[in-house]
């Protein structure tokens, strides 16, 4: 069945609400232009907007405006949303978070997890032309493509035999994919890989149109796909997206269609909330200082992940520093702690407020079963703070030098006023010198996995959604030898916790591995992000994954 990222500021601005919100998730791209009103799209609210399409049309609000529709270029969650709509993949994440079959209609695993053999339903492109195995293997094929693959998606297919080899083609010639039918296709791996269909469900894999390649700037403006939803003409860029439901799909959608508002200029949701207390919207973000009106308005969402009401429990993303623990002075548990419980996280979230987030004093969120009760220096605590560099202090050798920290962060106007932020903390608890540094995003991760760069702005987010996603934040982050483990975390039982840890499997050897992470302090916690989304009573069917993903071909209207 389917279905379907120093000057202490004390106000912030506009401007870096927007910038922090914007790291908060997972795109990295930027809105494309300010909405413009056209002759076609009449302003609603004091921004533009489109006139209903039908009796069954949901209203939707967007933040921004998707960087790109065109499955090859993903960079942001609002992207993700439009394609997953409009695409179907092999397989997909069903709300409960189970595997379910897609454009495959079944598949088996052989050669004890070696072997996936994929059966594909008879599928057609939104324009009549038909969707092939073909045409499933040139996406995977393409998701490898060094050139084009999607920033943080490198090793969606890195188990495929064949997907090492210095040539993307080389994964067909050695077996890694086959096209043997019509409509079978086999992936064949190096190695098992337990989250596989988990990562076959990337909207960045789904299958594309002849016109992708003979015409990619038509396709990008209105992409054509094999999903519940098409395209109800182009998009238009910093105004809005038409999504008409398809009826020839296997299970068409229990709406009309979905338009997609964008209010790139609303950075403090005003407008939106406003719209939506008119009518005008059925589901968008709200401003924070508004979330006791929504309760009592609207209600809340049933256990935080599905239903009408507001949503504002923190999902699957955490800003956060990290210190590389193998370089001195960092190598030190003890000062790593210091600095940590020096950070007064409330207090910066205030500060930040009207960006959505909350202080976090663990990894996972509390909707990945993450548990730091046990975790001291997780929380402002300048007392712990002081022991803590104090004995630090004394284990140093007499008549060392106190080194100077240096934080180094991606350039960005909410990076730096988190950074200044921190900085300041620390100078004041624990009486250290602070540097700041800011880099471009590239030269950022080449100095962190040099170890040139020992305390820096850790990102992190479940890149799975579903009961895979605290595995798919910790795995990376924390498995010795594996390229995105920047903190260089080498704990041998760490490697013994994250082969018990499956997709699925029991939480609490996720809350161990996490409590070893954080008792170690290699890893400083700083900021959740809430949704803060509000569904609109005459919504039905609505759901929230961890990641911030929910399926519109399953809502419908009271």
């Amino acid at each position: 069945m389917r279905s379907s990222r120093r000057c202490r500021a004390t106000h912030p601005s506009a401007a870096l609400a927007l910038a922090l919100s914007l790291l908060l998730t997972a795109g990295c791209g930027d809105p494309e232009g300010e909405a413009t009103a056209t002759a076609d799209t009449p302003a609603i609210g004091g921004v533009p907007g489109v006139p209903e399409r039908g009796p069954t049309t949901i209203r939707v609000g967007l933040g921004r405006d998707p960087t790109s529709i065109d499955p090859r270029h993903l960079a942001d969650d609002e992207g993700e949303q439009i394609v997953r709509a409009l695409f179907d993949g092999l397989v997909d994440i069903e709300p409960d978070g189970s595997v379910a079959a897609a454009a495959a209609t079944s598949w088996t695993i052989e050669d004890d997890g070696l072997t996936y053999r994929f059966l594909l339903r008879d599928d057609r492109f939104h324009d009549g032309t038909p969707v092939t195995a073909t045409d499933h293997a040139a996406a995977l094929l393409g998701a490898l493509d060094p050139d084009r693959a999607p920033f943080f998606r490198q090793d969606l297919l890195a188990a495929l035999l064949g997907a090492d080899a210095e040539e993307v083609q080389d994964v067909v010639t050695t077996g890694g994919i086959e096209v043997v039918a019509r409509r079978e296709l086999v992936l064949r791996l190096a190695r098992p890989d337990p989250l596989l269909l988990h990562r076959l469900a990337d909207p960045v894999l789904v299958p594309l149109p002849s016109l992708a390649r003979t015409d990619p700037a038509a396709f990008a403006r209105e992409p054509i796909g094999n999903g519940p939803f098409r395209m109800l003409g182009p998009r238009e860029p910093g105004a809005f997206i038409r999504l008409t439901a398809n009826t020839a799909h296997p299970r068409p959608p229990g709406v009309d269609g979905i338009v997609l508002q964008v209010y790139a200029t609303d950075v403090d949701r005003q407008q939106r909330w406003a719209d939506l207390l008119a009518g005008r919207l059925q589901i968008t973000a709200i401003p924070p200082e508004q979330r006791d009106e929504a309760r009592e308005r609207f209600g809340v969402a049933f256990e935080g992940r599905r239903g009408r009401g507001l949503y504002e429990e923190p999902g699957a993303s955490v800003y956060a520093y990290g210190f590389a623990t193998d370089v001195a002075p960092f190598d030190d548990p003890v000062l790593r702690r210091a600095v940590s419980a020096a950070i007064d996280r409330e207090a910066m979230a205030l500060e930040l407020a009207a960006a959505g987030v909350e202080p976090a004093d663990a990894i996972l969120a509390p909707a990945l079963g993450g548990s730091a009760n046990g975790c001291a220096h997780c929380r402002y605590d300048p007392d712990l703070a002081a022991q803590s560099i104090a004995d630090w202090r004394a284990s140093l050798p007499e008549g060392a030098e106190e080194p100077q920290v240096t934080l180094t962060y991606p350039r960005g106007e909410g990076h730096v006023a988190i950074a200044e932020r921190i900085a300041a903390d620390v100078e004041r608890v624990l009486a250290l010198d602070v540097r700041l540094q800011s880099r471009d995003l590239g030269a950022l991760v080449r100095a962190v996995t040099a170890g040139e760069a020992p305390l820096f702005r850790y990102g992190m987010r479940a890149a799975l959604g579903g009961d895979a996603a605290a595995l798919s934040l910790l795995d990376p982050a924390f498995r010795p030898g594996a390229t995105q483990n920047w903190v260089r975390w080498s704990d041998p039982a760490s490697v013994e916790l994250l082969g018990a840890l499956r997709a699925g499997g029991d939480p609490q050897i996720a809350r161990t591995l996490e409590a070893a992470v954080l008792d170690a302090a290699a890893v400083v916690p700083l900021l959740w992000s809430r949704p803060d989304l509000v569904v609109h009573p005459d919504v039905v069917g609505f759901h929230l994954d961890v990641t911030g993903r929910w399926w519109p071909e399953l809502l419908r209207l009271r």
